[in-house]
């Protein structure tokens, strides 16, 4: 996929692009369980759709992003999932550590219970 805003680079008054890549894969071994990887790429050729908007100014950068996905269905529409995501980066400052400091990476832990009804 293929994304731009016109008007976006303010300065220069260019439109700014990004180009963005997604893999879904979905397996069910069992019925009452699945699982759900995924890979993510967004490459922010100009600096814009990251960092457009902060005052560093835009950094080029691409952002990788591998997500896995585990899903127990419960019965009855209830379901819960287990999530563990890891998101890099080719450049240091798109995120923080918990002390403040830039990082290259982030990873992201998630538990849910769903009902569907």
């Amino acid at each position: 996929v293929l994304g731009s805003q016109k008007h976006a680079i303010v300065a220069t008054n260019e439109k700014a692009e990004w180009t963005t890549y997604a893999a879904y894969l979905k397996y069910s071994p069992v019925e009452w369980y699945t699982i759900s990887p995924r890979c993510e790429i967004f490459d922010d050729e100009q600096g814009f759709a990251l960092s457009g908007f902060s005052t560093a100014g835009g950094v080029k950068q691409k952002v990788q992003s591998i997500t896995i996905t585990n899903i127990f269905n419960l019965g009855d529409g209830l379901e819960t999932r287990l999530e563990y995501r890891s998101d890099t980066s080719n450049e240091d400052g798109y995120y923080k550590t918990s002390a403040g400091a830039n990082t290259d990476r982030q990873e992201s832990y998630t538990a849910a219970l769903l009902y569907s009804f």
